[in-house]
């Protein structure tokens, strides 16, 4: 049974995956920094600050404030707040990773094609017959 499992565990399939899941999460997180620490910035300049932190007060807290510094104040004061800053900085990340992915995969297809459409050399035999058919003539 351990056997078994050894084969399943290192066969190709499971590392491939594995490999594909490691390289994702990488992918992920650099596209995560640069979403956050380079695009995002920029778009909160229309906001009026960072992105991340731009929230609607849907319902004041316990103090009755209107507004709010943050997104942690208001729910520590026990507003109900909607987040929407932050879930429009999720959604950048998001198509960015899926633009990324998009290229890595479209580049996978290319080198597929490339090595399909490889012409395929002629076979041993082939060539031996040639060498034979070419030592007759002499």
């Amino acid at each position: 049974m351990l056997k078994e499992f050894r084969e399943f565990a290192l066969g190709g399939n499971l590392l491939d995956v594995g490999i594909g899941f490691v390289i994702g999460a990488a992918t992920a997180a650099f596209v995560g920094s640069f979403t956050t620490n380079l695009v995002t910035p920029w778009l909160g300049l229309a906001g009026g600050g960072n992105m991340g932190s731009l929230f609607a007060v849907l319902k004041a807290g316990k103090s009755g404030a209107a507004s709010y510094p943050t997104p942690a104040a208001a729910t520590a004061d026990g507003a109900v707040i909607l987040p929407w800053g932050a879930f429009a900085d999720e959604f950048v990340k998001f198509l960015l990773i899926m633009f990324v992915m998009f290229l890595i995969v479209k580049m996978a297809n290319k080198f597929k094609k490339q090595e399909e459409a490889a012409p395929a050399g002629p076979t041993e035999v082939e060539l031996l017959t040639e060498i034979r058919d070419a030592l007759k003539k002499v």
